[in-house]
């Protein structure tokens, strides 16, 4: 009886209990995190069906184009149109781009195979990433594919698991937002699952009257930088084409030439560490009725616009290189 007293004071039982709390709430918040937040359960649903498309394009013996970025990427390339109307074998691997250049980078590159093309159509302002972001890390934890951390790892280096661990805690923020789209009978997530075609094209229903971006310098992280060279290395080494692609955005009245300068002189940058996809409007659209709720999301009718300009590119492979005119 002495011993197991002696034994059950000489045990930091206030330290083992805060521990198990700390490991508890962890697991609760991982567990919100993966099995509950809508926006992270839509991301999976996505990028289970557009993996699966990508899968079944594999079937067969023939090359395919993978586009692979944010949002952007998801409302404005109409792979549907691409494939039926064009014979332009393609899957729209496009998430949110929250989701970071690194992870988003690294989803395309996980689905291509020697021979196939990847176009990054990455908006301009995630190239101001400096590593992985929560959201990043938060779709990883998700769709647990080794796949994509094997490709993460071999063009962003060692990423941090405590970082990893850490992103699964949801934020404030978020749980506020939420309670108050449950309260006030708004959906949890803007994304609608109705929308989404089966080769990852995603459809915008809603619409808004929008005022157009300012135009501001996108700056470009040594990290970002570093990133689409060590893309470049391995589109070399796994025979994989690539070629860098702008999306069509909507700016301010009267500032069109000024974005459509401001944009040369990014893709310029980006055009000397890999080819860019030569699109003469140089990411300027100006038709406020072909965008739906953002700056960056084209209705269904804008898509197959920006989609019928872009198939002839695609096909001729046309690119801009270095630093050319």
């Amino acid at each position: 009886m002495h011993l197991f007293t002696s034994l059950s004071r000489s045990i930091p039982w206030k330290a083992l209990l805060f521990i198990a709390t700390g490991v508890a709430a962890l697991g609760v918040c991982a567990l919100y995190t993966c099995s509950v937040n809508p926006e992270i359960q839509n991301i999976r649903f996505a990028y289970a069906a557009k993996t699966e498309f990508s899968r079944k394009l594999d079937e067969v013996p023939e090359p395919k184009i993978i586009f692979a970025g944010g949002s952007s990427c998801a409302h404005q390339i109409d792979t549907t149109v691409l494939n039926n109307e064009f014979n332009v074998r393609s899957v729209n691997m496009g998430h949110h781009a929250g989701v970071g250049i690194f992870v988003n980078t690294a989803i395309g590159m996980a689905m291509a195979r020697p021979g196939d093309s990847l176009v990054l159509a990455l908006e301009p302002e995630t190239f101001a990433d400096t590593s992985i972001t929560q959201l990043g890390y938060q779709l990883l934890a998700a769709t647990d594919s080794d796949k994509i951390r094997q490709e993460l790892a071999e063009v962003q280096g060692n990423f941090s698991t405590e970082d990893e661990v850490n992103a699964l805690r949801p934020g404030l923020y978020n749980l506020v937002t939420l309670a108050a789209k449950v309260i006030l009978r708004q959906p949890l997530d803007r994304f609608d699952r109705r929308g989404l075609s089966p080769d990852g094209f995603e459809k915008e229903s809603a619409r808004k009257e929008l005022p157009g971006m300012r135009v501001d310098p996108e700056p470009i992280s040594p990290q970002a930088e570093a990133l689409l060279k060590r893309v470049a290395a391995w589109g070399q080494q796994h025979q994989v084409r690539l070629a860098y692609l702008m999306p069509w955005g909507l700016y301010e009245k009267g500032e069109e030439e000024k974005a459509r300068a401001e944009n040369y002189r990014f893709l310029m940058k980006i055009a000397t560490i890999m080819p860019v996809l030569r699109d003469d409007h140089l990411g300027v659209w100006d038709v406020p009725g072909d965008f739906s709720d953002t700056e960056l999301h084209l209705t269904e009718q804008g898509a197959l616009r920006r989609t019928i300009f872009l198939a002839p590119i695609l096909q001729q492979w046309s690119v801009y290189k270095g630093s050319q005119p």
